[in-house]
């Protein structure tokens, strides 16, 4: 992981509380599970993150279940676990997330989760994804964010590939908001496609063959063979079996 990864997330958080915040609703340890009944999806574990004082006030020992590590949780070294593909994506999230929740009103605060996926490192050395969904429970009449509890299920077998997506969950009859675009402040992995690339790479995933996709696009099948190559040749693939897994690793389309 970069130093400029860990600063810009530290940036990120320093800004939404002030020294002189109040915990003034903060909820005790014991009834962190009721939060549960809407995190929980499977082999998961949690923690209390302070953002006051940047540390992990505490982490549940299923975290050793999930990515084999012991009861033990410090923010730097798990930042440094993230895959470093998807770095740009935690950070552009973050920043999101931030945004939405300072623009709502003080009291819909705390019915609202935060989720999204990321690929992290676990003491194997090997990348699984997890969903992170987390919620405030601690914040004060000025919108300081104090505290959150953050849920993190492993999810590899669901979605082992693909790009990262963003949601924001509302609760006690709040809309919700599903894969919701991000600001790119933080520049993610760049994809190698024109836009006429992409819209062919999409129709050779569809199943199209080269006559069609230039029936579709009103181009000639030889300038449609000659994107399919250079698409080829962008991507390192070697058939379309590999262009379709490698654009579903990521995240072209």
């Amino acid at each position: 992981m970069s130093k400029t990864f860990l600063d810009n997330a530290i940036l990120l958080w320093e800004g939404i509380v002030t020294p002189d915040a109040r915990n003034s609703n903060y909820l005790p340890s014991e009834q962190y599970k009721k939060f549960f009944q809407f995190l929980q999806i499977g082999d998961f574990y949690y923690y209390v993150f302070d953002f006051n004082s940047m540390k992990v006030d505490y982490v549940s020992s299923s975290i050793e279940q999930v990515l084999g590590y012991p009861n033990s949780f410090d923010m730097q070294e798990f930042l440094n676990s993230i895959h470093p593909d998807d770095q740009p994506y935690y950070l552009n999230f973050e920043h999101a997330a931030i945004q939405f929740l300072k623009a709502l009103p003080v009291e819909k605060l705390g019915n609202y989760k935060i989720q999204y996926d990321f690929r992290v490192k676990n003491s194997k050395g090997n990348f699984i994804r997890i969903l992170h969904q987390a919620i405030l429970i601690d914040f004060d009449d000025q919108k300081n964010f104090i505290r959150s509890l953050s849920v993190h299920t492993n999810i590899h077998h669901i979605k082992e590939n693909g790009k990262p997506c963003l949601s924001f969950i509302g609760l006690q009859g709040e809309p919700s908001f599903i894969d919701v675009k991000a600001p790119e402040i933080f520049e993610t992995t760049a994809n190698p496609f024109t836009r006429r690339e992409k819209e062919i790479l999409k129709l050779m995933i569809d199943g199209y063959k080269s006559e069609q996709i230039a029936t579709c696009l009103y181009i000639s099948l030889h300038t449609v063979n000659t994107h399919r190559k250079n698409i080829l040749a962008k991507s390192g693939a070697t058939s379309i079996v590999e262009l379709i897994g490698l654009t579903i690793k990521n995240g072209w389309l």
